[in-house]
């Protein structure tokens, strides 16, 4: 017999290698986070429910330490915070960051930030000959009567400044753009391989806890059964 707590174990890993399969299309993969983000959270809870119900205040001592280790690692309550959000306020995060870097000018840069689930540019910002250009903010756009999304917020620039406007449609035109997730309020940002590395970490994390916590309180064949 097997703790609960590793079937939630199971369910987590098969939601974050959905995740990784999909990483190249962002309304799978962040179906998948959401999905992967409440299933990660869920695994230290139901141990905890199962193994506190029989063994107490030993227990209790015993998962003190296991989950500073937990609380120790790399963007451990960005992950908090994003399970948190997906599930009482909706995929508002993580959102999706792009930065188009002119190759003709050193340092000039544009950068567009996304709610993914709405499709809306929620922050704009331009970099040029190494000062910071006003950044443009969605409720800007809005009182312009423009569409949320960057064709729009790039017309908003059109009125404020048709060189910047000019410039960025070039970089749009003509520019990859450099991708990364913006995945808590307080504005972390990280490349997605690396995001995934993280999620990685934290699943293994869980996994020596849950392999831990079956070696120092073995349960019986009939000890849930009835």
């Amino acid at each position: 017999m097997r703790y609960r707590a590793r079937d939630k174990l199971a369910e987590a890993e098969f939601f974050l290698s959905e995740l990784t399969r999909n990483r190249d299309d962002l309304t799978k993969c962040r179906y998948c986070l959401s999905a992967f983000v409440a299933a990660l959270r869920s695994v230290t809870l139901v141990l905890q429910a199962d193994l506190r119900r029989k063994h107490g205040s030993t227990f209790d001592s015993w998962w003190a330490t296991e989950a500073g280790t937990l609380g120790a690692l790399p963007h451990a309550r960005a992950l908090i915070e994003l399970r948190n959000v997906t599930q009482k306020e909706g995929n508002r995060l993580p959102q999706l960051r792009l930065e188009f870097a002119d190759p003709e000018i050193a340092g000039a840069s544009m950068t567009a930030q996304y709610d993914l689930a709405t499709g809306a540019v929620t922050e704009m910002s331009f970099q040029l000959a190494g000062e910071v250009a006003p950044r443009l903010l969605p409720d800007e756009v809005e009182r312009m009567n423009s569409k949320p999304d960057l064709a729009g917020a790039l017309d908003v620039m059109k009125r404020c400044s048709p060189q910047i406007f000019e410039w960025g449609t070039k970089l749009l035109s003509g520019v990859k753009p450099k991708m990364n997730l913006v995945i808590d309020d307080g504005g972390t940002i990280i490349s997605m391989d690396d995001f995934i590395l993280a999620l990685r970490r934290h699943v293994g994390a869980r996994r020596d806890i849950v392999n831990a916590a079956e070696a120092r309180f073995p349960i019986s064949d009939d000890e849930w059964s009835g």
